[in-house]
């Protein structure tokens, strides 16, 4: 019959390694250990940081605009079978349809505005330099 030797098991291991509370501790000391010493290379994250300003909205918006549309690309899909990729080219092409619907139909009301207000700006500024004259002479409105 044969015998199998257990390793002699230590108090520092009986009393910390079987802990997962300590070991918790240690493991998060170390990754605090680990945050610190990068923090103290601020070398090496200036060239990163200016790629993620430059691309993180960019990626934010691209990962908002999937999660938004893929359940549409997958009902369509579904429901009518046609291609994944005929219905994401459909659902961009409605996208950007929508949105230079939009600016036309901006552009005109923005246009209007400019030149309403370029018409009323002497009105506008002798009415500002005119609550400015109250105001400096103390009188309340």
């Amino acid at each position: 019959m044969k015998q199998s030797r257990q390793p002699v098991r230590s108090w520092f291991s009986n009393w910390f390694l079987n802990n997962k509370a300590v070991v918790s501790l240690i493991i998060l000391l170390l990754i605090l250990l680990n945050l610190f010493m990068l923090s103290k290379l601020p070398w090496l994250w200036s060239p990163l940081k200016g790629v993620a300003t430059l691309l993180g909205i960019p990626i934010m918006i691209a990962g908002v605009g999937y999660y938004l549309l893929n359940p549409l690309v997958d009902r369509l899909e579904n429901q009518f079978h046609v291609n994944r990729l005929i219905t994401i080219a459909v659902v961009f092409i409605l996208i950007l349809g929508l949105i230079i619907w939009g600016v036309v139909t901006l552009i005109p009301i923005v246009q209007a505005q400019v030149v309403s207000l370029l018409a009323n700006w002497p009105r506008y500024w002798s009415h500002l330099e005119d609550f400015f004259d109250a105001v400096g002479a103390g009188i309340a409105f």
